[in-house]
């Protein structure tokens, strides 16, 4: 949702789920000029007229994941003005790592009373490295780096399938991502994104959460849509402990 800042024409999102964070995360969107309408599992998301660069607390403390709003407002505006981010406090959850990347990238930026402000007067691909795979972190380098010039590599970048997915989005509407879901990865700026259809993956840890729960009540469950590549690591888990699938 966030990455459709960048996208000039209309995106719609598939598979999306009917929860409080992509609610609050449209609430955001269209404060900043985005045009979001949610139906049935679906989300169209025009991003034609957007005209601001700032985000206000009350909707961003909601959720962790309004600060990926950061990276693509950078990239189409050279500047952003974050609202430090809320949603689930487990441990410490800082955005340095971010920063930083934004940073290697040419941005500067001056943290206030909430909020964090970044500007640019151009960003330049760059080698950054990651002192932790962080999964936030190298989703934001890789929007801002869409619209940087020249070759930016992430190293030690996040893995997980959410980040191969943005990848895979960001492609489909023009970027050049290669690498995105392994611990290295290039992006060659580009000047547009356009618009197009994409069907997000589906909730690896929610699909994860009723798996344990049938082990747990010794149930049966079937579980549609579900992609168990992504789920390796639980499903080995449980097979140790007698879990058929």
């Amino acid at each position: 949702m966030a990455a459709c800042i960048m996208v000039r024409g209309k995106v719609r999102l598939e598979n999306i789920p009917d929860i409080s964070d992509v609610h609050n995360m449209a609430k955001i969107l269209s404060m900043l000029g985005c045009r979001c309408t949610y139906d049935s599992g679906n989300m169209e998301i025009d991003s034609s007229d957007i005209f601001r660069a700032d985000t206000e607390y009350e909707s961003s403390s909601k959720l962790r994941a309004s600060f990926l709003v950061a990276g693509p407002l950078l990239a189409v505006f050279k500047h952003a003005k974050i609202s430090l981010p809320g949603g689930c406090s487990i441990g410490q959850r800082p955005v340095d790592l971010h920063i930083r990347g934004f940073e290697a990238l040419g941005a500067s930026y001056e943290k206030g009373s909430g909020y964090i402000e970044i500007s640019a007067k151009n960003l330049t691909g760059a080698e950054i490295y990651l002192d932790f795979p962080s999964v936030g972190a190298t989703q934001n380098i890789i929007m801002a780096a869409c619209f940087a010039k020249g070759t930016t590599v992430i190293a030690n970048a996040a893995a997980e399938p959410e980040v191969a997915d943005l990848g895979n989005f960001l492609n489909m509407c023009g970027a050049k991502i290669e690498g995105a879901g392994t611990d290295n990865v290039k992006i060659e700026g580009v000047d547009i994104l356009c618009g197009t259809t994409y069907k997000i993956i589906s909730d690896r840890i929610e699909a994860g959460t009723f798996m344990t729960a049938a082990a747990a009540t010794h149930g049966n469950i079937f579980l549609k849509n579900v992609n168990s590549v992504h789920l390796k690591p639980v499903m080995a888990k449980l097979s140790e402990m007698g879990v058929e699938f």
